[in-house]
């Protein structure tokens, strides 16, 4: 594993109230025993699902996806592979509007926003910040009767809306329209699987088949939990443009991973509900391979037991000391990443190096004060600036 990690820290992506079943399925039958073979091996295994995980907090601040695309980057700098599974059953579903847009290119969108309610609209709920780096108009926190998601839900599905259909009008890069066209999930989708940057090797999809799924649609008017499995108009109807779209997405994982990568469960809607058979609790002889495999549940242990054994059988290869510091490598970088301020402690480290003090530097402060950042940001500067002969005596 690069870096020297010994944490798998895997990302799960899906739609939430179709597929809550299966993921509670993973949590319960899967996942503790994926925690067990890593710990047999010295490892930690961490599954991210952050359908459970936002906090409301969050969600009515508006950085439902800036948290969900930060931690999704986070796996995969900490395990390269496995990094990230798909589960997608028959919904495309929730299509935010951004959280945030650069000033730039929101001031070219507004100008093709005729209609005066609907710029009324945007300029009561994105406000300019100049604080930000570049500057970017911001998605205001829902407050008061707004914080209640049926009275949010309106005004949120005409703001996508209205930005989806003026964007059209100003060139973006196919990745900059995905803020306004593609759900959460298949935005997550492509900064974590499509994104031709990626290897393939680090993701994994499991595609839930509903066998007679015209008669879920159907059922739609009359079975209130029908309609948590498929994506609806603003009117109750079956969205099929959204079904497409799923489709098309489902597609693009098939081709540019792979058969060896995606894996087909099906399930039969029975009347009220879903059957549960499709999700399966983990038995010890489960199928050869995902492709064979019954149930979600044998699929998913199959696919990342295995690739968690073959990435094992190559970091014990690696010698102790060098894995150290490949782990340090990677502890500083990490803490690096982000690192603001601190010019006058960094100078003083700098002369100190530059200097011929043969007495010690001791960097101290309290707990969580950022000594190892520091000290890690002084690291970097050293390898990308090296100083001659930077240890008296040498």
């Amino acid at each position: 594993m690069a870096q020297g990690s010994r944490t798998f820290r895997v990302f799960v992506s899906s739609t939430f109230s179709d597929l809550k079943a299966e993921r509670n399925a993973l949590a319960k039958h899967v996942f503790p025993k994926l925690r067990k073979l890593c710990a047999r091996h010295g490892c930690r295994f961490q599954a991210v699902d952050l359908r459970w995980g936002v906090r409301e907090e969050a969600a009515l601040d508006q950085q439902t996806m800036r948290i969900c695309l930060d931690e999704l980057r986070r796996c995969q700098r900490t395990t390269p592979r496995p990094n990230f599974i798909v589960l997608l059953g028959d919904r495309y579903g929730w299509r935010p509007p951004p959280s945030y847009i650069p000033a730039a290119e929101y001031q070219q969108i507004v100008q093709h926003v005729s209609a005066t309610a609907d710029r009324e609209l945007l300029d009561q709920w994105y406000r300019r910040d100049d604080n930000a780096v570049p500057p970017e108009y911001v998605l205001q926190p829902r407050a008061g009767q707004h914080e209640d998601y049926a009275q949010w839900e309106p005004i949120e599905r005409q703001l996508w809306t209205i930005l989806r259909d003026a964007q059209r009008n100003v060139a973006l890069s196919p990745r900059d329209r995905l803020r306004y066209e593609a759900s959460a999930t298949a935005q997550e989708v492509f900064h974590g699987a499509l994104d031709e940057s990626l290897k393939k090797e680090h993701v994994f999809c499991f595609f839930r088949q509903i066998e007679n799924l015209p008669e879920l649609v159907r059922a739609l008017p009359n079975r209130p939990a029908a309609k948590e499995y498929v994506d609806r108009t603003a009117d109750g109807s079956w969205d099929e443009a959204a079904h497409a779209e799923l489709e098309t997405l489902k597609r693009g994982l098939r081709d540019h991973l792979g058969a060896a990568n995606v894996a087909d469960y099906s399930a039969r809607w029975d009347g009220p509900c879903l059957t549960g058979d499709h999700i399966g609790e983990l038995r010890e002889n489960v199928a050869e391979s995902p492709a064979t495999a019954t149930t979600l549940c044998e699929a998913v242990w199959q696919t990342l037991s295995r690739v968690i054994e073959e990435e094992v059988a190559g970091l014990e290869q690696v010698e102790p000391l060098e894995r150290e510091r490949q782990a340090h490598a990677a502890f500083g970088k990490d803490r690096a990443r982000v690192f603001l301020g601190r010019t006058t402690e960094l100078e003083r480290i700098r002369a100190y190096l530059r200097g011929d003090s043969r007495q010690p530097l001791v960097l101290w402060g309290a707990s969580g004060s950022g000594k190892s950042a520091l000290m890690a940001k002084a690291a970097l500067e050293l390898q990308q600036s090296p100083i001659p002969n930077p240890i008296p005596g040498t």
